[in-house]
Formats: C-alpha cells, structure tokens, sequence
C-alpha cells in the first residue's frame, strides 16, 4: 500500500499558502481602502476617520491570519522532524536492546532479540537489510552442530532459536501498525 502522507502535506501547504496569499491581498486592498474609500462614500471628517481605522483594523487581522498561518507552518514542519528524530531513536534503541537480548545465554532471551529484531524489520523498511545480515550471521554462529546431541538438542534438529531466525529470515517483514 502506498503512503499518501506526503502528497496531503503537500497539498495541505499548497492550500495554507493559498489562504496566506489571501489574507496579504485582504491587507492591501483594504490599506488601498484607507485612501480611496472615505472621500467617496463619506463627508465629515468623523466618518473619514472612522472609516480609515476600521479599515486598518481590518488590514491589521488579515496580516495577523497571514502571520499566524505561517507560524502554524513552521511549528508543523518543526513537529514532523521531531517525530523522525524519535522513531529513529526508538528504532536505536530497540536495535540495541535486540542485539543484547541475541547475545544472552538463555534461550528465551535470544528468542525475544530475534523478535524484536522482527520488529525493526516491519517497523524501519530501511533497516531490514541490517537486520537480515545480523539473523543470517547469528544462524552461522550458532546452527553448527553440538560435539555431542543432548536432549535440548537432537541430531541433525537446529535449536528453537535458531529455526525462529531461519524462519523470519525467509519471510518478508510483517508490517507494524503504528
């Protein structure tokens, strides 16, 4: 399936620039009110003046809008790449504790580094190489034959861990719902 989110950013700022641009040529047009408006509907010069500052006061919410629709900009753009920084530091971490988890001498934990290493790889489409190379060497050290069969390992038969990484390492990544 493909991600639309960025078309709809981009779409989204088209339409935030659209209405900034709406909100300057609302300021101009009632700045160019400011001279050309009062002579022609009112005589007085109360009503000039008020006229012109209403007209001001007008020009002065649309660069407001204007001004406050490109901060809302930033302040999103500012938030997206907060939110990489921390799926790629969550990933790092995650990455981390997985190989730690690889490395320990219980099988049950190296289960768990493998599962999470499975997880890495749904989660970060960019680091399912690295998490291949590091199931196929994990399988290299440790699929080779004990010096003598025991009963947590029968002849011929790769240990639990072992045919898990076999197995997510045939498999394409199952994709995780963010």
């Amino acid at each position: 399936m493909v991600d639309n989110g960025d078309a709809r950013r981009q779409a989204g700022r088209r339409r935030l620039w659209l209405f900034v641009g709406l909100s300057v040529a609302g300021a101009a047009a009632a700045v160019a009110g400011v001279f050309h408006l009062p002579d022609r509907m009112y005589e007085g010069e109360e009503a000039h003046a008020a006229l012109q500052g209403g007209l001001l006061t007008v020009a002065a919410a649309f660069v407001a809008v204007a001004g406050g629709l490109i901060a809302l900009d930033e302040t999103g753009q500012a938030n997206a790449e907060v939110r990489r920084a921390n799926r790629d530091t969550h990933v790092r971490e995650l990455y981390v504790a997985a190989i730690g988890l690889l490395g320990g001498d219980a099988i049950d934990s190296r289960l768990g580094g493998i599962h999470a290493l499975e997880r890495i790889a749904g989660d970060s489409p960019e680091d399912q190489r690295t998490v291949r190379e590091v199931l196929s060497a994990f399988v290299r050290e440790h699929a080779r034959p004990p010096a003598a069969p025991g009963p947590d390992q029968p002849d011929g038969v790769p240990a639990t861990d072992v045919q898990a990484a076999l197995v997510l390492h045939s498999q394409p990544p199952r994709r995780q719902l963010s």
